[in-house]
């Protein structure tokens, strides 16, 4: 069971960063204990021969050489020295990153696509860079940075999220708001639970109830979902006693709450859960790809990382495998 449960969180962990990142095609694989990439074919385009691969982000891709981190561009060569402890993708042109080991002090700083680091590791916990800021960490409290390293936002915030939309939320006594990149609040905080906005709305909790706001603050789905996501290509998935389905802007559902777990929409599929298992639904709600995985993920450039029994692979948008489960 331990080990079960360690491989799939490693396919989670893996999962996220695949789902968030701008990939450029090329997918990590793992052959004969070495991680390598191929492309939406199943083409071996750079041959495994590090210790580990993660998905490419804004054209580079982190990968691990005698225990320590750094990145690749799309033909395999080594752009920045791998010398981290930990690495992340690069977001708005600068990735975190981190030094030392588990043992060490969390701190962390950012680095620029030539590897040079651009911001001291002094914080506690830092965000992506969004709308050319990122929150950091400083004692507890949640404030923001600007490329240059500059404090523009003094941490003052018990929670900070990525900005999105030209907002970001944050939290103080125990309310939720959104603040402007002045640090000032863009409405009234008065939510008791809110999620980033999306396509120029964003999910919010009142009452018990969620609904949807637009980026004035005017609520434009009212508060009667149980729970509420954000929105992706033009659908949100929605919770209605215990039940998930999909609303579009106006609020309509679309399609009718009827699965245990769904994600959110990509390239028009998402994933559904039925009976433990992984499928994926069109934006009709029609099962198109039946449930079969262990776990699966978004697809992305036409492929999907699914995991069939302890083994990861991909696949195509017809369910076939485009790497063998080995």
């Amino acid at each position: 069971m331990k080990k079960s449960i360690l491989l799939i969180l490693g396919f989670v962990a893996t999962s996220i960063l695949f789902a968030q990142s701008k990939t450029v095609g090329l997918f990590p694989i793992m052959e004969n204990g070495k991680s390598g990439y191929i492309d939406s074919t199943g083409k071996i385009v750079i041959n495994p021969q590090f210790q580990g691969a993660e998905d490419f982000s804004e054209g580079l891709a982190a990968v691990k050489i005698n225990g320590k981190w750094g990145y690749i561009d799309t033909t395999g060569n080594i752009v920045v020295t791998p010398q981290f402890f930990l690495v992340f993708n690069f977001s708005d042109g600068l990735a975190k990153v981190r030094f030392g080991s588990w043992q060490s002090p969390s701190k962390y700083g950012y680095i620029d696509k030539s590897g040079k680091l651009v911001i001291d590791t002094l914080y506690q916990a830092v965000g992506d860079f969004s709308d050319g800021l990122a929150w950091i960490k400083v004692d507890a409290r949640y404030g923001f940075i600007d490329k240059l390293g500059k404090q523009v936002i003094d941490p003052q915030f018990d929670v900070a999220q990525n900005f999105s939309n030209g907002l970001a939320v944050v939290k103080n006594k125990n309310k939720y708001g959104y603040i402007n990149n002045k640090g000032k609040y863009a409405f009234k905080s008065r939510f008791d639970k809110t999620g980033k906005f999306s396509e120029g709305l964003a999910s919010v909790k009142i009452g018990g109830k969620y609904g949807y706001i637009d980026t004035s603050g005017k609520i434009v789905i009212k508060p009667q979902f149980d729970d509420a996501r954000d929105f992706y290509e033009g659908l949100a998935s929605v919770e209605i006693k215990r039940q998930w389905g999909y609303v579009d802007k106006s609020g309509k559902i679309v399609i009718k709450p009827q699965f245990v777990k769904v994600s959110d929409f990509s390239e028009g599929m998402a994933t559904f859960v039925s009976n433990m298992k992984y499928g994926f639904i069109n934006t009709k709600g029609e099962a198109v790809i039946e449930p079969q995985f262990y776990v699966a993920n978004n697809f992305s450039n036409g492929v999907a990382k699914v995991m069939v029994g302890y083994l990861n692979t991909y696949i195509d948008k017809t369910g076939k495998f485009i790497w063998e489960p080995k």
